[in-house]
């Protein structure tokens, strides 16, 4: 597991989901950083790759949660009997 203190996932995901891939792609290579420091003989483009990967893969994964809550707000099979 990769730590973050300093959000820079999150706020690549956030520039991603908000139509701004090369904010996304600089925060990546802050991200890319923090890979290559704790896998030092990781080549660099391959930690660029991982970390463009894990925005890419987070901001779809919050799209389908999203997606599914929405689907399950709107269901209408639930009961309100308590049933």
């Amino acid at each position: 597991m990769i730590r973050d203190p300093e959000g820079r996932l999150s706020r690549a995901v956030e520039a991603w989901e908000g139509g701004d891939p090369e904010g996304a792609a600089r925060i990546a290579r802050g991200l890319a950083g923090d890979i290559k420091g704790l896998h030092p003989r990781m080549p660099w483009r391959a930690a660029y790759a991982l970390a463009r990967f894990m925005v890419e893969n987070t901001a779809d994964a919050r799209r389908e949660i999203r997606e599914e809550a929405e689907r399950f707000r709107g269901a209408d099979h639930i009961s309100d009997s308590g049933r």
